[in-house]
């Protein structure tokens, strides 16, 4: 279970932010709520990158590995963690 869970963390983190940015577009009642849902879905995504790469010693992709870079999330990015390319 929880060597799934960063895979199934990912993955609904991503239908998440699909989700809530067509809902921005097509709808446009409830532009909060929508942006809640992403996010909670950005936040998905993140969690989920950060255990496989905390478990496994790298980072699955290139997107996550920079986004840890950020100023903020660099305090919660794993140490000592390489990109699968480098």
């Amino acid at each position: 279970m929880i060597k799934v869970f960063p895979d199934l963390a990912r993955v609904l983190g991503v239908l998440m932010v699909i989700d809530s940015l067509l809902l921005m577009v097509l709808y446009t009642g409830g532009l909060w709520t929508d942006v809640a849902f992403l996010i909670v879905g950005l936040a998905s995504w993140l969690s989920g990158h950060r255990m496989r790469a905390a478990g496994n010693g790298v980072w699955r992709s290139k997107i996550a590995m920079r986004a840890f870079r950020l100023p903020v999330l660099r305090m919660l990015a794993p140490v000592g963690v390489k990109c699968v390319g480098d």
